[in-house]
């Protein structure tokens, strides 16, 4: 298994760039937070055509002036919530140094995943019990 960080790719082969990475994945890792991006909601769009386990992480600040990003994140959120039924992770983070942001998310991205991988494991051994 190995990660795939498309975000600081630019030009006329990024999305194909994505569209390649998200075919070789198992599982969509989205990180949302102030900045509407079109090329982000695309990713999600084709996970969700491929039927990749999806998780979404939403960072906010602590503060309520911390967390004034675009109208349009919180819109594409709430979809994904209500109509697509993905449980969107809200992470909050206090303004930090980026070693210590990066060090609160990767813990928080590790847990959830080490969590989901429990739960299949969990269920594994319900369906075929040896």
């Amino acid at each position: 298994m190995k990660a795939e960080l498309v975000e600081k790719r630019s030009g006329s082969t990024v999305s194909g760039d994505i569209d390649q990475a998200l075919a070789n994945s198992h599982i969509y890792l989205g990180i949302f937070a102030k900045t509407y991006s079109k090329i982000s909601v695309r990713e999600y769009r084709i996970a969700r055509r491929l039927g990749l386990t999806i998780v979404v992480f939403e960072i906010v600040g602590r503060k309520k002036t911390d967390s004034n990003g675009d109208a349009k994140v919180k819109e594409f959120l709430d979809r994904v919530k209500k109509v697509d039924g993905v449980k969107v992770i809200t992470l909050i983070v206090k303004k930090s140094s980026p070693g210590e942001f990066l060090g609160t998310i990767t813990q928080r991205i590790s847990n959830t995943i080490a969590e989901m991988a429990n739960q299949n494991l969990r269920i594994r051994k319900v369906l075929n019990p040896s």
